[in-house]
């Protein structure tokens, strides 16, 4: 029995977090299960990347990315399910794995895309990465055709 799922969620690729938001919501109500949403903020705070940008540009993308991330669930999640939310910062899948640990959740579920790219056939995609890594089931949901 589950009993809280974790959703990573990308903001910039929402159309794949509402095709495996379908599944999340299913898993959740049939056993009762909260939902922890995370999205992950680019590492800004890496000296050598920082340097490159405004001394408050992480904090107004952070801002915004928080933003984003409240208006999605409020917006897409039924009011009757228990959703918590989290932003990170790094490495995506990483900061999936990091929040997966901390949370405590028992299932990951994470939208995919069948897109290949070149950092795709290299260093393999967000999800390839978070099923490698995690130590719980991870449910991948590919896009309908």
């Amino acid at each position: 029995m589950l009993k809280k799922i974790l959703f990573p969620v990308d903001v910039e690729e929402l159309q794949f977090a509402r095709e495996a938001l379908e599944y999340v919501v299913k898993l959740a109500r049939v056993d009762g299960a909260s939902v922890h949403v995370v999205s992950v903020l680019p590492g800004f705070t890496m000296p050598m990347v920082a340097s490159y940008f405004p001394k408050d540009a992480f904090d107004k993308a952070r801002k915004a990315l928080e933003k984003t991330l409240r208006d999605f669930v409020a917006r897409e999640f039924p009011e009757d399910l228990e959703v918590t939310c989290a932003i990170r910062e790094g490495t995506p899948w990483k900061e999936i794995i990091r929040e997966r640990m901390d949370s405590g959740c028992d299932l990951i579920v994470i939208g995919a895309h069948n897109r290949k790219r070149i950092s795709d056939v290299m260093l393999g995609s967000v999800a390839n990465k978070v099923v490698e890594n995690a130590r719980v089931s991870v449910m991948v949901v590919k896009p309908r055709i």
